[in-house]
């Protein structure tokens, strides 16, 4: 039996960007996901329509927000928008496996061949791959599979990394941005659309 190795939990919720922010400031009041999460459910902090979504979606974006650095965090609570939003995709890569995959090996790679549209056969000709070599994402409905495209390719509208037409564009990382980034992990530069020139500090 093969393993699986993806976690596909993204369809929870897309980008929430405005939403990352209240959580992460919720954080650096109170030091602890547990008590962020529980401060957030109790006073419906992202106002959800119900209980069962607002708790989804608040550990959810827990989940991606713990994976920055307490420097990190504080750069994205206090960055520019363009910053915050580069700095959550970079969040989401290091969540899901998938995601960073499909930014690396797709997304980035048909930029630096100057193959700058972005189809949803290229989604799925990716997702079969994987499909290959992981039973769950091989037994999942095609309406699930329909569903994370959907939302894969949302997120990356809402981080500007394609445009609403599904043209990729080049991502301008700002110097401080790459260089935080590379002081925790420089292959985290990888998973935008940009050219080793652009990713140099």
């Amino acid at each position: 039996m093969l393993s699986a190795k993806y976690n596909m939990s993204f369809t929870a919720c897309p980008l929430l960007w405005q939403d990352s922010i209240k959580i992460a400031t919720l954080y650096r009041e109170l030091h602890d996901w547990k008590a962020v999460k529980s401060y957030a459910q109790e006073n419906n902090s992202l106002q959800a329509r119900t209980a069962s979504a607002l708790s989804r979606i608040t550990r959810e974006i827990c989940m991606r927000l713990a994976t920055f650095s307490e420097e990190e965090l504080e750069f994205f609570i206090d960055g520019e928008p363009r910053e915050q939003k580069a700095l959550l995709w970079v969040a989401l890569c290091r969540r899901h496996l998938f995601i960073r995959e499909f930014a690396v090996e797709v997304l980035r790679e048909r930029w630096l061949n100057f193959r700058h549209d972005l189809r949803y056969e290229d989604y799925d000709a990716f997702f079969h791959t994987k499909a290959e070599w992981d039973e769950d994402l091989e037994r999942m409905a095609d309406t699930t599979r329909k569903k994370l495209r959907q939302v894969l390719f949302l997120m990356m509208r809402d981080t500007d990394l394609v445009s609403s037409g599904n043209v990729i564009q080049q991502t301008l990382l700002t110097p401080r941005l790459i260089g935080l980034l590379a002081k925790q992990n420089r292959q985290d530069l990888l998973v935008f659309p940009a050219y080793e020139l652009d990713l140099k500090e």
